[in-house]
């Protein structure tokens, strides 16, 4: 028997949500996406260009902090796992070594849609301005 979340998950949207305008998740930032998994990582990163987004891409936190470093640091934003194995360590203390003070972050749990991803950098943006 279905647990309690996988019925509600199925049930249809109510009609007003269907009439509701479907938000402008498109945007110009330079975003670094750092993701392991290469599907995960492909997707975003997809998701994102089709959104207008210039996006960078990284495999590890080694080779994200490589990415900065080529942009010059000049990116608006940053899409990481969380933990990240080989700096020993969150992304959040890896990054904020590199990053300005005033750096902003924000945490997306697994597994999340490729438009809840949109979301998500949409949202940070926009709490930059």
């Amino acid at each position: 028997m279905p647990d309690e979340q996988t019925v509600v998950a199925k049930k249809p949207a109510p009609v007003e949500k269907k009439a509701e305008k479907q938000a402008d998740l498109s945007g110009s930032a330079t975003v670094l996406l750092v993701e392991d998994e290469d599907a995960v990582r492909m997707g975003g990163v997809r998701a994102l260009q089709t959104r207008g987004y210039t996006v960078h891409e990284a495999s590890s936190g080694v080779e994200a902090l490589e990415v900065l470093e080529e942009l010059e640091g000049k990116v608006d934003i940053i899409v990481s796992d969380v933990v990240m194995p080989e700096m020993d360590g969150y992304a959040e203390d890896a990054f904020a070594k590199n990053l300005p003070e005033d750096a902003q972050f924000g945490f997306l749990p697994k597994p999340f849609s490729l438009k809840q991803l949109a979301t998500a950098v949409k949202e940070m943006l926009e709490k930059e301005d």
